[in-house]
């Protein structure tokens, strides 16, 4: 195993600059404009010359109980750690004459050929590591690693490519489907080390990443114990009030609980309307939001700008309320800051009187307590959905008094506004470790530093 000395882990440094980390003796020139200079004795080569064939996954028929075997799908790939994960098993019925050259071995590496998106590109790359009989989709290929090539090290080397984009001009794209030219990509020339040495930079940058990636994980949790603090806070005010000593009363409804005695309860449909306008397909909108624009819990929103009509799009006005009705976008409720117009998934409710102020209902509606309860009605098989008959009857419990109302927004504004300070230093460290990280990973593949002169000890 490596004992770090730590240098590099904490520079500030550019990692290509050598600073922390030996360089090598002598470089050379690799012709390569991405790549610069190399180590004076590594190879450059064809990516594909690491390769000695890249074989389609099958997809199968429906489960049969006698042909089954397990198929790994995009969805399994582990991103941070470049392996599959098997906690999720999907199985499929593979035919024996469509098993030929389809079974993974452990050493494979699987390259996803269909998929992807923007943020995302198509053309990610993990190691199969493990003793179970598979294939893999039809949205996937298997690389079988070349004799004199180690797995671990060119999984380390396409993640380097794949940071770095290198994967994206082999994109093609007529559909909303992205597909990487195999061929085209695996044309690419890199440099290659000896195979001893690749191994030796595969073990260092497996010792470095797990720490770095152990520091991510720690930082990630705190995240979510910080926004199950925030959600805790939210949840309370708005549904027992600020003022603990006040007398309570029973609500008459199990899911709310015990309320303020002073608070009354109302259907939602009582207080909003969800009847807006349809979005004019002849207009240009400033303001355009999906439901990736809305931030979960927070509400926050960043809009597209200038964006073309699309079918079922609504209005709406300052002070509405967005409500996403996906399932897994339930938890996402805004309040309009202006006007404009937003997709389709989305409920826009509109106070109907002065009843009950907008930021407060926007909390309300963010509660736990509510969002578990609309789930729970949602139904459908891929994109299960809320529907305002269900919404429209929940009731809701709030305090009469305007000011009342206020004063709660205004308290969960200030602490939640310290909550997510506090997260959004937190998910900075993040980034930079996963900078560092992607970094590490590039100056050791690249042969931009020399990890060889860290000292091995076995255990």
């Amino acid at each position: 195993m490596y004992q770090s000395n730590d240098v590099g882990a904490g520079h500030s440094e550019p990692l290509s600059s050598g600073k922390g980390y030996a360089l090598y003796p002598t470089y050379k020139d690799s012709s390569i404009e991405w790549l610069g200079e190399v180590p004076g004795h590594w190879s450059i080569r064809r990516l594909g010359s690491s390769v000695d064939c890249c074989i389609n996954g099958i997809w199968g028929s429906e489960p049969d109980g006698h042909n089954d075997l397990a198929c790994i799908r995009v969805a399994d790939f582990d991103r941070t750690n470049m392996r599959v994960l098997l906690e999720s098993r999907t199985f499929r019925s593979i035919a024996p004459n469509n098993r030929d050259n389809r079974l993974l071995n452990k050493g494979d590496l699987l390259l996803e050929k269909s998929g992807g998106g923007d943020l995302k590109p198509v053309g990610a790359v993990v190691l199969y590591e493990h003793d179970l009989a598979a294939v893999c989709s039809n949205f996937v290929g298997r690389l079988v690693v070349s004799v004199g090539f180690d797995p671990n090290y060119l999984t380390y080397l396409h993640s380097c490519l794949y940071a770095m984009r290198l994967n994206v001009r082999s994109i093609k794209q007529t559909t909303g489907i992205q597909n990487l030219d195999v061929g085209s990509y695996l044309a690419e020339h890199v440099a290659f080390p000896p195979l001893v040495e690749q191994i030796t930079i595969a073990m260092f940058l497996d010792y470095e990443t797990a720490k770095i990636n152990t520091l991510i994980k720690k930082q990630e949790r705190l995240v979510d114990l910080l926004q199950e603090r925030r959600a805790a806070l939210i949840s309370h005010a708005v549904t027992k009030g600020l003022d603990s000593s006040i007398p309570m009363k029973d609500s008459g409804s199990e899911w709310i609980g015990e309320i303020p005695a002073h608070w009354e309860k109302k259907r939602l449909k009582l207080l909003v309307s969800n009847e807006v306008d349809k979005a004019d397909s002849a207009q240009i909108y400033d303001s355009y939001i999906a439901l990736e624009h809305v931030e979960s819990w927070t509400g926050k929103v960043r809009p597209e700008k200038g964006k073309d009509v699309e079918n079922e799009a609504k209005c709406f006005l300052e002070n509405d309320i967005l409500f996403g009705k996906l399932r897994p976008y339930l938890a996402k409720v805004s309040k309009a800051s202006e006007r404009g117009i937003c997709s389709g998934e989305f409920l826009v409710l509109r106070p109907l009187s002065g009843e009950i102020i907008a930021a407060f209902l926007a909390h309300k509606l963010r509660s736990k307590e509510i969002i578990g309860l609309i789930n729970s009605s949602t139904f459908g098989t891929k994109m299960p959905r809320a529907e305002w008959n269900f919404i429209g009857n929940v009731e809701i419990a709030f305090p009469s008094d305007p000011n009342e109302q206020s004063s709660i927004v205004n308290f969960l504004d200030r602490e939640t506004e310290k909550i997510d300070g506090l997260i959004a230093k937190i998910r900075q460290v993040i980034k930079l470790q996963k900078e560092l990280r992607s970094a590490l990973i590039s100056a050791a593949v690249t042969g931009k530093i020399d990890v060889q002169q860290a000292s091995i000890s076995t255990v």
